[in-house]
């Protein structure tokens, strides 16, 4: 009977530990998936929060050209100021947004006299050629004061 137990016991197939291995390729390749998706989240996560903060800063832009322009209709003194040599730039102006982290300001260059042409809307006298126009260039600044983000609008006026 000893010689049996013996016999069988020498048949028996060694592990050679393959699933350890097994298991620990699937561990490894599961981490670097876990890592590569976090770093992708961050970056989006970030790239969210620059559009946000370009679309505050491009508003708050926008809100002071608007103001500009709704100050134009009262009085012309923002325009009339820099009038002179073409180039002539007028103050920066502030421009309050209401909001507590969000500046805005603008700036109007003079940049010369145009002539219209017959039947533009700018022409008050259809019988002449030689209606005068002055051009003048607004750049609006919208500023993020928490993330120094910052957008720079410029828009054309003819007056």
């Amino acid at each position: 009977m000893k010689t049996r137990t013996h016999q069988t016991l020498n048949n028996i197939p060694r592990q050679q530990g393959a699933a350890l291995v097994i298991s620990l390729i699937i561990l490894i390749v599961m981490t670097l998936v876990g890592v590569s998706s976090m770093s992708t989240s961050l970056v989006q996560e970030k790239m969210a929060a620059n559009a946000q903060n370009t679309n505050i800063t491009f508003q708050a832009a926008e809100s002071s050209v608007g103001g500009l322009l709704l100050d134009l209709t009262n009085n012309q003194d923002a325009l009339t100021d820099t009038m002179g040599e073409p180039g002539t730039r007028g103050e920066i102006t502030s421009y309050d947004i209401e909001a507590i982290d969000v500046s805005a300001d603008y700036q109007v260059t003079y940049l010369g006299e145009v002539i219209l042409s017959s039947g533009s809307s700018l022409d008050a006298d259809e019988g002449s050629t030689d209606v005068k126009a002055q051009r003048f260039d607004v750049a609006a600044t919208g500023r993020l004061e928490s993330t120094n983000a910052q957008t720079v609008l410029r828009q054309g006026i003819e007056y």
